[in-house]
């Protein structure tokens, strides 16, 4: 059985570049995001976030090993922010990369705000996600462009979102 949940992350690049070709959706100092990158592009588009991002600022580090097996679980709504953000083989961390993210779920809508070394400007977006198993399957709403599948790991606490081949992101519940 499915359930309709949200579920944000940057994932790494996956997210950022499905960022980067979002439309309509604003940054941090209130411009549009356009489909061409970080550029005014307007007010935003329909379902854009108006999120606060509350993270504080997470230093990407070099795991070792294999990737954690996703476990599935119950993704509670509330307010999440970035905690931990790891690199796993074949992925390497050459220059560190710095990211602060919070993500606010609810029902089936989740909204992101981000800044990264590759977005110091930020992003705010939405998107939901259907969770079947210990896949969550994200689709961007508002802010990104596109579709994508993750792992995942939920409990009442925390929400880990696992790329395939390459990040563990760990989100904690305030």
């Amino acid at each position: 059985m499915k359930n309709a949940l949200v579920v944000t992350s940057s994932l790494g690049a996956a997210v950022l570049s499905f960022a980067l070709a979002g439309p309509g959706c604003t940054d941090n100092a209130g411009n549009g995001v356009g489909a061409g990158g970080n550029t005014p592009a307007g007010t935003g588009g329909a379902g854009c976030s108006n999120i606060v991002n509350r993270g504080e600022t997470i230093t990407q580090v070099q795991a070792t090993g294999t990737l954690p097996e996703p476990l599935g679980g119950t993704i509670v709504d509330g307010t999440y922010v970035l905690t931990k953000d790891e690199a796993y083989p074949p992925v390497t961390v050459g220059v560190p990369f710095h990211s602060s993210q919070t993500l606010e779920i609810a029902g089936a809508l989740m909204n992101i705000a981000l800044v990264s070394d590759d977005l110091p400007a930020g992003l705010k977006g939405t998107a939901n996600i259907v969770t079947s198993g210990t896949v969550a399957t994200m689709t961007w709403l508002c802010g990104g462009d596109g579709t994508f599948d993750e792992g995942y790991s939920a409990t009442a606490t925390e929400l880990v979102l696992i790329a395939p081949q390459s990040t563990v992101h760990t989100y904690t519940k305030q």
